[in-house]
């Protein structure tokens, strides 16, 4: 069924759709009291629509073929992927952009134009940061250059937010267009519903009952399980319905606030930059006395730090010679630590022999009782009769 075609009372193209608002009354077109099944707001809509939009929808309804396999799935299929579509859009435009390494550009200049000195930076021979002069020399040609970048960073990002508020018109109106043409579906959908509840599902019903036959009675099943299949459709279309509602003010709240930064930036041209560049300057003359004082003070710091090692090594020296002098050469603990493990040791040796001793003898003992065991079973083997 086609009923999304250009200049369509279904059209999903807001700029397409322009409905005539004083045509003629159509004498096919529904009234307000052959749609009781609708909700208030339903209602309303169709109220709202003049008699040759009823007529259209009338004709929509007629060709309604709800015994077609493919009728639920090819329904309203369009208006529904545009919802898809248009809230990923929406999702994709309303997000909270990431400047990627744009911002961190960003981020890193202006650390340079406030004096923030980055982690990166090099080390002074006394282990001092280098001054932010020196970096500016070697890092950045000047200081209208850096403030130069980072207006066209904002500048550019400024661009963004108000390309992306064109986009999020385009998206507002489109979806309205398709919350409109889902509006018009559903009510479609629920008046075709009730109207084949009412007539062709009864005369399956009563067929069935009047025939018992299992042909009428499959038909009978076939399509009313057709017609719950497409009242879940329409369920399904009223949460799409929600979701158009819930985009159109996310979309609106995210343009206001794209508008209110495009607005802070405009107010950091006219007015912060210039200061930046007055500011910029007196950094610099600081900046120049703080270098030299920094220098004399590293330079003073150093000699004292020399100094004081040397005090401390001549002073450490002195007492290690002293002690190195005053040292026995074969120290008394270590003499005393000899003597007794040669005790020990000594020792050790005479238990170990009187051990040895008590093992040997009771070995000889044992050996001889074996010895004596060998020779009586012999003589017991001796003496036995022969056979």
């Amino acid at each position: 069924m086609e009923t999304s075609g250009s200049g369509s009372l279904f059209s999903t193209d807001i700029f397409k759709n322009s409905p005539a608002q004083n045509s003629a009354p159509s004498e096919s077109a529904p009234t307000s009291e052959s749609a009781p099944i609708l909700s208030k707001t339903e209602q309303d809509i169709f109220d709202s629509l003049d008699s040759k939009q009823k007529a259209e929808l009338t004709s929509v309804i007629q060709g309604m073929d709800l015994s077609q396999p493919n009728f639920t799935f090819e329904y309203g299929k369009e208006a529904r992927l545009g919802i898809a579509d248009a809230s990923k859009k929406s999702l994709e435009l309303t997000r909270t952009r990431d400047l990627g390494e744009t911002g961190k550009s960003m981020t890193n200049l202006l650390l340079k134009l406030k004096g923030i000195k980055t982690p990166d930076e090099a080390r002074g021979i006394f282990g001092r940061v280098t001054s932010l002069v020196s970096q500016i020399s070697t890092k950045l040609a000047s200081a209208e250059d850096n403030i130069s970048k980072a207006r066209k960073i904002m500048e550019n990002h400024q661009l963004q937010l108000s390309q992306d508020n064109e986009s999020l018109d385009e998206l507002y109106k489109q979806n309205l267009a398709y919350y409109r043409a889902l509006m018009l579906y559903i009510i479609a959908g629920k008046m075709k519903l009730d109207e084949e509840r009412k007539t062709t599902l009864v005369k399956l019903q009563q067929k069935a009952v009047t025939t018992g036959d299992m042909a009428d009675i499959e038909a009978f099943n076939a399509f009313n399980s057709r017609l719950n299949q497409f009242s879940t459709l329409l369920n399904d279309f009223e949460s799409s319905k929600l979701l158009c509602l819930q985009t159109a003010p996310s979309i609106r709240m995210a343009q206001e606030s794209n508008r209110l930064i495009i607005q802070k930036f405009e107010y950091i041209f006219i007015t912060a930059i210039p200061a930046w560049y007055q500011q910029f300057q007196i950094a610099i003359a600081q900046e120049n006395t703080k270098q030299a004082a920094e220098a004399a003070n590293a330079a003073i710091d150093f000699t004292n730090e020399v100094i004081q090692k040397n005090a401390d090594m001549l002073k450490q020296g002195t007492i290690n010679a002293a002690q190195l002098a005053n040292r026995e050469v074969i120290e008394t603990d270590t003499l005393e630590y000899a003597n007794k493990r040669l005790i020990e040791g000594i020792e050790a040796v005479f238990e170990i022999h009187a051990k040895a001793a008590e093992t040997a003898k009771a070995n000889s003992e044992r050996k001889a009782m074996l010895e004596e065991d060998l020779k009586n079973e012999l003589l017991q083997l001796t003496a036995r009769p022969i056979m």
